[in-house]
């Protein structure tokens, strides 16, 4: 997540308030990535879920968790 807080693994452990605000703040910036996605599916998603669902067997889905 770019922007995030990072914490050193040498600090202290962080506070309740501090690890709620961190948690909190991550969540809104993954749900406004979420809502702009959201905006620009068009045919073309529905294409690859009908692609998916037609698919025999198991489908392998890799990454690398990253979105850059």
């Amino acid at each position: 997540m770019k922007g995030r807080p990072e914490l050193s693994p040498t600090a202290a452990s962080p506070g309740d308030a501090e690890i709620l605000t961190l948690g909190k703040g991550a969540f809104k910036q993954e749900s406004a990535a979420l809502a702009s996605i959201a905006a620009t599916l068009d045919d073309g998603f529905v294409r690859a879920v009908r692609l998916l669902f037609a698919c025999r067997g198991r489908v392998l889905v890799t990454g690398l968790g990253k979105s850059g």
